[in-house]
């Protein structure tokens, strides 16, 4: 794995998913966030319904992708991404990274803002599904 070449912030947040689930099927925000927690991008999941009303919001996540790796490419006179890292609580949602990884044709992975700092196992452990959730706070606690 290389070094990392750019970062970019997206300004779509888990939110905007949960009221494109609570808007699109009437549904209240609580239970959206039950559906985007539990089915995601998983078409095989109540009909594909909720994939539905949240491929919308996914593309507007795509377009700011591109828009950053165009940026990239043309300013930052840089090479076409091999790979790009998410991190955020976003990164969770069921199915989210394959269908990003088919959208955008690259490897995504999920970040771990633990990988390179000792961490007692056991702690560890119970941080595991929140890690990506950690990235900046991580980062903010290991500068010099």
């Amino acid at each position: 794995m290389g070094l990392l070449s750019f970062s970019r912030s997206i300004p779509i947040a888990g939110e905007a998913f949960t009221r494109a689930i609570t808007q699109g099927l009437g549904v209240t925000l609580e239970q959206a966030e039950e559906y985007k927690k539990t089915y995601g991008f998983a078409a095989s999941q109540l009909e594909g319904k909720i994939k539905k009303v949240l491929d919308p919001v996914l593309g507007l996540v795509v377009d700011e992708i591109k828009k950053a790796t165009s940026y990239y490419l043309t300013e930052e006179k840089g090479e076409t991404p091999a790979s790009l890292i998410v991190t955020g609580g976003t990164s969770g949602i069921p199915e989210i990274i394959s269908v990003l990884s088919g959208l955008l044709g690259v490897e995504i992975s999920v970040g771990n803002p633990f990988a390179k700092v000792r961490v007692n196992p056991e702690t560890l452990k119970k941080l595991a599904p929140y890690s990506p959730l950690y990235g900046v706070a991580v980062g903010l606690a290991m500068r010099d």
